[in-house]
């Protein structure tokens, strides 16, 4: 098996996560044969196909009304696919502090206010999902046939650094997918925050929010899994449901996508994996309900933007904070190395995939920290509630004088369950 196939059979099952890219390369033939024809900046916009980047619906729906693209279905959807791998973003545009305002061009979204063709008009408004944090948005649109939509963002007073926010284009009939945008807010003297290239391993460890401390993240970074300057990330996302309870509240994700090198913000698939039991088939397979972007500002904090597409309507903005001491993590230049650090990571049991440990070993901290995501003993008819995780801490004895757990309350994971767990891989 290669490694991109172990990594989608492994902690996600067969999830297909590279699906997607396949679907892209595909898209590419059938836009030049279906598409670029028509939008071809002279008959329509070439922009207005990223209203549909990411959603087929919105080609089935122009359809409906007579003017799409020909093919089946499939081919809509490696189309979409496609389109949504190449449309423009707002990544890292410079603000000035405390500027009154910044427009900045949305050029994957257009609302026409032509009225030559009523079919153009699928996407009527654009509206913000999850809101940034250092500043307010305001959208500008509908300014004629083919004109891009804008945004001004506005900083609050005394910000600087990175904001990011998700909005999406509404109309009644569908919507677009949500996109993320990031910012730099320059500093009072000027300068802007340099971010640090995300393609590096030295981000991996342990992320959390100090508000809601006993919940939080792991990162991996696989930096050039698919060759020189493409990584790919692994992200684990310990929670709980939206209302108070025991054990059957507790709630973990999985987060997986492309790094790029020099990226400012990793776009990332949100997958849930229900019908599992506790050290014991079956397998699982993900299924995603939802994307996020994640967003490091430096070395040791960052953001994670979510938006939920399973009927809930859940969304917001995590701010991050590192757990443990950056290790191996540079802005610039070449980075140190550790070969306790390079442990750390994802790591499974083949026979119950779908469930597994994420592991940092971190020698500044003196810390191994591992959280274990799995299932409760006969939690494979319990759905979302059959869900388990648990946290665990050791320290160096000869340093700490003992061995403590962490997360918020839980017996960690040395002392939670007496089951027998065979050797765990490397993911």
């Amino acid at each position: 098996m290669t490694m991109d196939g172990a990594i989608a059979a492994g902690l996600l099952g067969p999830a297909l996560l590279f699906a997607p890219a396949a679907d892209a390369q595909t898209g590419v033939a059938l836009f030049a044969a279906d598409c670029s024809g028509c939008h071809n900046d002279v008959n329509h916009p070439r922009a207005l196909v990223y209203n549909a980047a990411g959603n087929a619906a919105i080609i089935e729906a122009v359809n409906a009304r007579g003017m799409g693209a020909a093919g089946s279905l499939a081919d809509h959807e490696s189309i979409a696919a496609y389109l949504d791998s190449v449309k423009p973003t707002i990544s890292m545009a410079p603000v000035p502090h405390d500027s009154t305002g910044t427009r900045i061009p949305l050029r994957d979204i257009i609302v026409s206010a032509a009225e030559t063709h009523a079919s153009l008009k699928i996407i009527a408004n654009i509206v913000t999902v999850s809101p940034p944090t250092r500043g307010t948005v305001t959208y500008g649109f509908a300014g004629g046939f083919g004109l891009p939509s804008s945004v001004t963002y506005t900083p609050f007073p005394g910000q600087s650094g990175i904001d990011s926010w998700t909005y999406r284009g509404v109309g009644t009939e569908q919507s677009t997918t949500i996109r993320a945008a990031t910012v730099n807010i320059a500093n009072a003297d000027g300068t802007l925050t340099v971010a640090p290239d995300a393609n590096q391993h030295g981000l991996t460890g342990s992320w959390y929010e100090p508000a809601t401390s006993g919940q939080g993240f792991e990162v991996e970074i696989f930096p050039n899994l698919h060759g020189a300057g493409r990584g790919f990330t692994q992200v684990s996302w310990f929670t709980f449901d939206t209302k108070a309870g025991g054990a059957d509240g507790q709630r973990w994700y999985t987060l997986s996508g492309e790094v790029p090198s020099g990226a400012s913000n990793l776009a990332l698939t949100i997958y849930r994996n229900v019908g599992g039991n506790f050290n014991a088939g079956p397998v699982t397979a993900g299924q995603a309900v939802g994307t996020a972007t994640l967003v490091f500002s430096n070395c040791t904090s960052g953001q994670l933007t979510y938006a939920f597409t399973d009927g809930t309507g859940r969304a917001g903005t995590i701010p991050l904070t590192r757990l443990t001491q950056n290790m191996t993590c540079v802005s610039a230049g070449p980075a140190p190395t550790s070969a306790d650090f390079a442990l750390s990571g994802n790591w499974y049991d083949p026979a119950t995939s779908g469930q597994g440990l994420t592991i940092e070993a971190n020698p500044a901290s003196n810390v191994l920290f591992l959280a274990w995501y799995t299932y409760a003993p006969n939690g494979a008819a319990a759905g979302e509630a059959g869900q388990r995780w648990d946290p665990g801490r050791r320290r160096d004895r000869r340093r700490s004088g003992g061995r403590r757990t962490g997360g918020g309350g839980h017996a960690g994971v040395a002392g939670a369950n007496h089951h027998h767990r065979p050797d765990p891989r490397r993911l």
